[in-house]
């Protein structure tokens, strides 16, 4: 009798190697796998937390040009309402135009620069002629001053492209309305590695000169 029992508990007791091997081999596909998504989880979450961190930069320089070039109007008589300096590739590394954002009804030089990398804001006023004669064409002299960054860690140089006429009959010099396309690349702010693209394209309103 005890034989007997001796030779039927003689299987049930622990696992065999095949088993143990199986188990094994599932357990290091779940971690793998689990590891797998975790790591996925939180490389998308880190790069969802850079964008968002870009766009709270970009967003608040696009409005604001956006705003002064809806507003802007030729100023210059043998300037055109918006222009590009400093070619880079397809582009201008440089933006030139006129609007009023002082708030005083005249329009002002104003000019967006790539400088090391980041985009400078500045603008200068133009030249006093005297209350009566303080009309269009206006002229502006000078170095432009209150420079301010508006953008940081710009990795590309054509930012302004495609500036042109939006009535493209060459007889028509009464319309003075120019529009363009602004593109952008800048690194991330926690991971250079992480970089946002962004695209716009904006159009000058008026087809007079300012007043």
């Amino acid at each position: 009798m005890e034989v007997k029992d001796f030779k039927k508990n003689e299987y049930s007791q622990g696992f065999t190697l095949l088993e143990v091997i199986i188990v094994v081999g599932l357990m290091l596909v779940v971690i793998t796998a689990s590891y797998n998504l975790l790591f996925h989880g939180i490389f998308a979450t880190q790069s969802i937390q850079e964008q968002a961190l870009l766009s709270m930069e970009v967003q608040p320089f696009y409005y604001q040009l956006e705003k002064e070039i809806k507003q802007a109007r030729k100023s210059e008589e043998n300037q055109p309402v918006v222009r590009g300096e400093s070619p880079e590739g397809v582009g201008y590394a440089t933006l030139i135009f006129y609007s009023d954002i002082t708030g005083d009804g005249k329009p002002e030089n104003i000019k967006y620069a790539l400088e090391n990398n980041n985009l400078v804001k500045s603008y200068r006023v133009r030249n006093s002629k005297g209350t009566e004669f303080d009309e269009y064409p206006y002229e502006y002299s000078g170095n432009y001053g209150n420079e301010r960054t508006v953008l940081r860690n710009i990795t590309n140089g054509s930012i302004f492209r495609n500036i042109e006429r939006v009535n493209q009959d060459p007889n028509n010099d009464t319309d003075h309305r120019k529009s363009f396309e602004v593109h952008i690349e800048i690194e991330g702010v926690q991971d250079k590695s992480q970089k946002m693209y962004f695209e716009g394209y904006l159009m000058t309103r008026s087809r007079v000169e300012a007043d």
